[in-house]
């Protein structure tokens, strides 16, 4: 049962709703408790965690199938099935949501830009209008009202 909850909080709810629940239930947060848990994931979910944990990381698709222990095809497909979007995709909505948390905290765009991962300010902003539909600019303007 608890492998059950498990599995659905990693594919369904945010790793730190995931984390309070796993304490709720009385789990080991130990570091240890973590190694194993990392290891039963599977491979989808290992690479998924490794772009969440880091998405201004410079991951390449190289990366992924070798941190998963499956080959490149078989990483493409399963993610892209298990999440609706191919790993670069599911990078860069990560990045822009990042992004999106650093202007709100008032960070300058060409700095949320840098620290999100992004090349510069006009790939952000390229990224962010096709996600969110406004300009980082806007939205910076909209939450310092």
């Amino acid at each position: 049962m608890l492998a059950l909850i498990a599995h659905l909080l990693s594919a369904h709810a945010s790793r730190d709703l995931g984390r309070d629940v796993g304490r709720d239930l009385g789990c080991d947060a130990s570091p240890h408790a973590h190694a194993v848990s990392w290891l039963s994931r599977g491979p989808i979910a290992r690479a998924k965690a490794r772009i969440d944990d880091d998405p201004s990381a410079p991951l390449t698709l190289a990366d992924l199938p070798d941190e998963a222990g499956i080959s490149r095809f078989q990483l493409l497909r399963s993610f892209a099935h298990e999440t609706g979007l191919p790993p670069h995709a599911y990078r860069m909505q990560r990045r822009v949501v990042l992004a999106r948390q650093l202007i709100a905290r008032g960070v300058s765009l060409a700095d949320a830009a840098a620290a999100a991962g992004f090349a510069d300010q006009s790939h952000m902003t390229r990224a962010f209008v096709r996600l969110l539909g406004v300009t980082p600019a806007n939205y910076a303007a909209a939450t310092r009202r």
